[in-house]
């Protein structure tokens, strides 16, 4: 009965990690519970890779909590079998999640809603009904698992939270339970329909022409809507709204003009590797990451469901130092460089 529980998540991880309107690339997390057996994805891995490849770490649930309550984040004294993956970030709040399955993901429809100033209360009107809760923005890892440990000590029958300028996490006893809540959940925080935006294929055309060595346009080439549209331009160099787009981006995307050789060259020379070319498009070196590009589609598919500017709510400049200056995502870093190697190997 265990393995079919499991065979049923590592299922819907693969379904998770194929959406990338659900998540993008190494993003989101999948835990499972089976009396004192706990398994969680592993940092730096990808949901979509879980029927191909090991994803998770196995630990000892009581180990795990034991090590939560005396304040620490490391968990690998709670390793059953050593794999050489590391648990997620995330572990201490999956594993206070009393539920059997919990799902973490930053969609899009949450995500429109938990970068707003007033997405508390949107959120509400919107959710009505189910038992959830909403977060603040507080560093991913112990501290969030703090803050949730309170709000599940005065609302236990919490399972669904919506976590401000993150994203979203759902608990159910099932894997096809945990589907079905998401499903709910999407479907509701469907944000307003907003006008389609056009390529103009010539302007790609044109940046395809002026390519550095070694350089190339997004594989999806919606992203070079970025480029194109001024309103996605100012959205996504005003800041940055999420962790992962902290971690794998940095505080803020940049742009240069068409006409400024050494300014692309210096963009395309540091982390992201990539950069947006004032009305024309995106351009990525070389060594640009899948995980870069994933966040780069999740930042064109997120701007047109925002609203103005002055509606959103950035992290601040002391939360994106907290993020860059953290080990744990230092080494995510670390494992997205380590994967994009390998694949050149291969």
């Amino acid at each position: 009965m265990e393995n079919l529980a499991f065979d049923a998540v590592k299922d819907l991880c693969t379904e998770l990690g194929a959406d990338i309107t659900l998540v993008q690339g190494a993003g989101g997390n999948v835990s499972f519970k089976h009396e004192n057996d706990f398994w969680i994805k592993a940092s730096g891995t990808w949901l979509a890779d879980a029927n191909r490849s090991a994803i998770f770490v196995h630990l000892d649930l009581k180990k795990v909590l034991a090590g939560v309550e005396a304040g620490t984040n490391d968990f690998t004294s709670a390793i059953i079998e050593n794999i050489g993956l590391r648990p997620s970030i995330e572990t201490s709040l999956h594993a206070i999640l009393p539920q059997a399955v919990v799902v973490h993901v930053h969609s899009i429809h949450s995500l429109s809603w938990v970068v707003r100033t007033k997405g508390k209360e949107q959120v509400a009107e919107r959710l009505n009904g189910l038992n959830w809760a909403w977060v603040e923005y507080v560093r991913p890892g112990l501290p969030l698992t703090r803050v949730i440990q309170a709000i599940l000590k005065e609302k236990p029958e919490t399972d669904i939270l919506l976590l401000a300028n993150h994203g979203v996490f759902v608990a159910a006893e099932t894997a096809a339970a945990a589907s079905d809540l998401l499903n709910e959940v999407e479907r509701r925080l469907l944000p307003p329909a907003q006008p389609s935006r056009q390529l103009d294929q010539t302007k790609i055309d044109a940046l395809a022409k002026m390519l550095p060595h070694g350089c190339r346009l997004p594989a999806n080439p919606m992203v070079n809507l970025l480029g194109q549209d001024p309103r996605f331009t100012e959205l996504a160099i005003t800041g940055s709204l999420y962790p992962d787009n902290v971690v794998f981006i940095g505080p803020s995307f940049t742009s240069v003009a068409p006409s400024d050789a050494q300014a692309l060259e210096n963009a395309l020379s540091v982390t992201p590797f990539c950069t947006i070319i004032e009305g024309m498009g995106v351009v990525l070196a070389s060594n640009c990451s899948e995980s870069v590009e994933a966040q780069l589609e999740c930042l064109v598919l997120l701007c047109p469901t925002l609203p103005d500017i002055t509606e959103l709510k950035y992290l601040s400049n002391n939360q994106v130092a907290e993020l860059l200056n953290w080990d744990e995502e230092k080494l995510r870093q670390a494992l997205d460089k380590s994967r994009q190697a390998a694949k050149k190997g291969n």
